[in-house]
Formats: structure tokens, sequence, C-alpha cells
């Protein structure tokens, strides 16, 4: 009997090993769990299941290109910079995106303002001096500054994705504003 081969891009986060548990004991898969970070190390996540490296390390890795290659589905728990170069590579696979708000909406320059109503705002703005630079300097960083890189890579990738997650429906109804898709929504629960 032939086992579907899902590679796993999932960010070291609290809830990693609780997806990683999930996934392994529900699936009729072979899963691989793939972690990519600056320095290789790992905070949150304790399971042995995840295997952790850096996006150049893959390149020379034979084994992990290989499982790549194998793979029937690739499910991205998170689309960062290191995932979407990743996923670039891979676009003749089944792509699945397990999308989170903040992804959504934290760097996007078009959802950064308005992420909050204008009454909203407003309040924020007199009680909290900061507020105004702080959604200023997400706009800037993501227009021209440090996340740059990550809208240009998302953009890129989001469009090949073939279905997408959102924790909250509606999110996928702000996505399809923002990019061209082909994708379909799928509903999940964790």
């Amino acid at each position: 009997i032939y086992m579907k081969k899902i590679v796993h891009l999932i960010p070291d986060e609290k809830f990693t090993d609780f997806v990683i548990e999930n996934f392994s004991r529900e699936s009729s898969a072979e899963n691989f769990f793939i972690c990519f970070s600056d320095n290789n190390q790992v905070i949150h996540t304790r399971s042995k299941a995840l295997k952790k490296m850096t996006v150049a390390e893959l390149a020379s890795n034979v084994e992990m290109l290989m499982i790549f290659e194998h793979a029937d589905i690739i499910m991205s728990h998170s689309l960062n910079e290191a995932f979407s170069k990743v996923l670039l590579k891979y676009l003749s696979k089944k792509i699945v995106w397990f999308c989170w708000g903040g992804e959504i909406y934290n760097y996007h320059p078009k959802l950064v303002e308005n992420n909050f109503e204008k009454i909203t705002r407003q309040f924020f703005v007199k009680r909290f001096r900061g507020f105004f630079v702080k959604l200023w300097s997400k706009y800037y960083l993501t227009e021209v500054g440090l996340y740059r890189g990550l809208l240009y890579y998302q953009k890129k990738v989001i469009k090949h994705i073939d279905v997408i997650c959102p924790v909250i429906n509606e999110d996928f109804d702000i996505i399809k504003k923002l990019y061209t898709l082909k994708n379909t929504v799928m509903n999940f629960e964790f």
C-alpha cells in the first residue's frame, strides 16, 4: 500500500509539538517535519520528529532534497520568507498553507493601517502616543525595509498555493482581495 508523503514546513512555536503529535497520530501518510531557522536552534519544540536546518543547508542536504522531491504534498504551517523561498522551488507539488492571522494582517502594507477601525485607532493614538509610530513603522518596514523580502516572496508563492486553510474563514476573503489566487479554501480546526 502506497503511503502519501507529506513535508511539513513548520516554525518553532509553542504549538509545534501539538501539530506534530496530531499529524503523526491521525494521518495515514508518512510525515516529515522541517523547521528552517537562521541559527539551527529550536527553543519551543521538543519533538524528535522535527528536523532543523537553515535554507542554505537544504541545497546541499541530499537526503532532504530527496524527501522534497518525493513528497506528494507540502504543508506550510506559516508563510514566512524562508518557507516561501523553499516553496518556490517545488511549485509542481500540491501545496497547502495553514495561515495564521498575524502573517496576513501584520505585514501587508494595505492592511497594516487598517488593522483597527478608525475609532479604535483614534483611541489608541490618544492613549498610547507611540501607537501611530508603530503602525507607520510596520507599513514602512513592509514597503521598503526589513519585511520587504517577506512580502516579495509571499506574493510570488501565494498564487501557486493549491489550498489555503485559514483559522478564520473571513481571512480567506481578505487574502483573495490582496492576491491573485488559483486556490481553494479548506476549513480546519486544531
